[in-house]
């Protein structure tokens, strides 16, 4: 089996909003958990796919909600965690569910 989808291309527009808060903690680190929403609208209409010789139109465009929730604990000057957890669902792209973790070290 040949396949080829090497010219891939996306031209995506987002808009939407995060609200969130800053909580000092007794420890004095500072907790800031946020929720998020935004509209996502992929205009790239044709994206073709080559299986062996039959082509296929993979059609990603259209619009999409995403929805998030996450927050970040900055535990001193130099440390800061985030977490993440967001869905989407569109009119050609959906997902259940991701998990965005990481760590920030300033020096």
């Amino acid at each position: 089996m040949k396949v080829d989808a090497d010219a891939t291309r996306s031209l995506q527009g987002k808009v939407g909003v995060t609200l969130g808060r800053s909580m000092a903690l007794s420890n004095g680190s500072i907790l800031q958990p946020h929720i998020r929403a935004a509209v996502v609208h992929e205009f790239v209409k044709n994206n073709e796919v080559r299986v062996n010789d039959n082509k296929f139109n993979n059609d990603l465009s259209g619009s999409q909600l995403e929805i998030g929730a996450g927050g970040s604990w900055t535990l001193n000057d130099r440390w800061q965690l985030h977490a993440e957890l967001d869905t989407s669902k569109g009119d050609n792209v959906t997902k259940d569910f991701g998990v965005n973790m990481g760590a920030h070290y300033s020096f």
